[in-house]
């Protein structure tokens, strides 16, 4: 078995010819050079494993596996952090670009903050078409360093620091947190709360990180996949509450003690997402004036 490289990307991908040379070009060219990049094709019916085969003919780093039908995004996630060799794990997606120092600064971050196990830098987001949306930094209001029970309001009530998802990781810590990943719309929002009450997180306020968004609606864009029959139901957002209590009291890496939080947190979010709770709440705050 050849030596385990310093990071693994996980790459999973379903229908992504489009910008899929792209990012594996700009994946290629980072300047950490110890790292291998599993691509994990779902069973597309574009030029996808076409366009991943190139750059696995062109770079031994690049490992190809095609699920022969379609598992799932969620399961997808899943499968490229099961296959990580690496000390360190990042996602990808097929439609981002990471500028050539991306891996290097943020293994960098973790290597010197040992309590940190995940880092993220600033990032720029984009439309299909490569339009300027926004610049997210993590900085002032959004400061990462602040306590976990403030950070962990600011996700519940809708802050971007979900981003941190993209970041870089230590693998094993992201296997236990991510066992299994949440599967409910706005899964990532559940997943980013375990995360800010599992450790401190580690940021570097440097644009090196491009996000396209799509204008499509999810249940468009996925209408095919299950995350957009999640997006469709009636019940999304009460399913979504209903699911995060549950999953963040049965978390492996959040401490005990932070777990009496959790009621507040269902609080929070299911307020900015059910209008109901959300007009419950604020005639609370009210009556308490």
């Amino acid at each position: 078995m050849t030596r385990a490289p310093k990071v693994t990307i996980g790459l999973p991908v379903r229908n992504g010819a489009r910008t899929l040379d792209r990012a594996l070009t700009s994946l290629r060219a980072q300047t950490e050079r110890d790292i291998e990049i599993l691509v994990a094709d779902n069973a597309s019916t574009d030029e996808t494993v076409a366009v991943a085969e190139r750059h696995g003919a062109a770079d031994p780093r690049v490992r190809i596996h095609r699920h022969p039908s379609n598992v799932g995004i969620t399961a997808n996630f899943e499968f490229v952090l099961r296959r990580a060799r690496g000390r360190y794990f990042a996602w990808a997606a097929h439609d981002d670009v990471w500028d050539a120092a991306f891996l290097e600064t943020l293994v960098g971050a973790l290597e010197a903050d040992g309590s940190a196990q995940s880092a993220m830098c600033a990032t720029r987001r984009v439309t299909e078409d490569g339009r300027d949306v926004d610049e997210v930094r993590f900085v002032g209001a959004r400061d990462a360093a602040r306590p976990w029970w403030r950070l962990s309001l600011d996700v519940a009530r809708g802050s971007p620091h979900h981003l941190f998802i993209c970041g870089v990781h230590r693998t094993e810590f992201l296997r236990s947190l991510a066992d299994p990943l949440p599967r409910v719309a706005a899964g990532d929002r559940l997943f980013a709360l375990a995360l800010v009450l599992s450790t401190p997180l580690a940021y570097r306020d440097e644009l090196l990180y491009r996000r396209e968004i799509s204008d499509r609606d999810i249940r468009e864009r996925y209408a095919d996949e299950e995350i957009g029959q999640w997006w469709s139901s009636s019940f999304a957002s009460l399913q979504a509450a209903a699911a995060l209590g549950p999953y963040l009291v049965r978390s492996r890496t959040i401490p005990w003690w932070r777990k009496s939080f959790v009621p507040v947190l269902v609080v929070e979010f299911a307020a900015r997402r059910i209008p109901l709770m959300g007009l419950l709440r604020r005639l609370r705050h009210t009556a308490g004036r």
